[in-house]
């Protein structure tokens, strides 16, 4: 699946021959994040201030967060291998992770790393 995922994200580039991460076309998104964002906009109405100025501010917001993790899942989607995010302490104890680690699962080829996978970045843990 992840040879298949990376062929497919090769293939769908506009310039193949330079290697980069896909990006998203923002004028082919743009409808979906407004839909997005006003599908939750009524899930999060109860806690915005009900003036104008501060609804179109939250709709803003909401977008501008909603196009960065598109613009994740594309650089993600790109990549050669697979990778996976840790949300469980490397360490034992009490604590509470702040900030996800990172982890390489598989290679470019598709070779898993084990078990645990390649800890690329440990996650930030706050003990309790």
């Amino acid at each position: 699946m992840s040879k298949w995922r990376a062929l497919t994200a090769f293939l769908l580039h506009p310039t193949r021959s330079q290697r980069t991460a896909l990006t998203p076309n923002e004028s082919a998104i743009a409808p979906q994040i407004q839909a997005l964002a006003s599908a939750l906009n009524q899930f999060l109405e109860p806690f915005v201030v009900p003036d104008p100025n501060s609804r179109f501010q939250q709709t803003n917001h909401l977008q501008a967060v909603i196009f960065e993790c598109t613009k994740l899942g594309y650089i993600v989607f790109s990549q050669p291998g697979e990778w996976a995010f840790v949300h469980r302490p490397v360490e034992g104890g009490n604590c509470l992770v702040t900030c996800a680690g990172v982890q390489k699962v598989r290679n470019k080829d598709g070779v898993s790393y084990g078990g645990a996978g390649q800890v690329v970045e440990r996650p930030v843990v706050v003990p309790l």
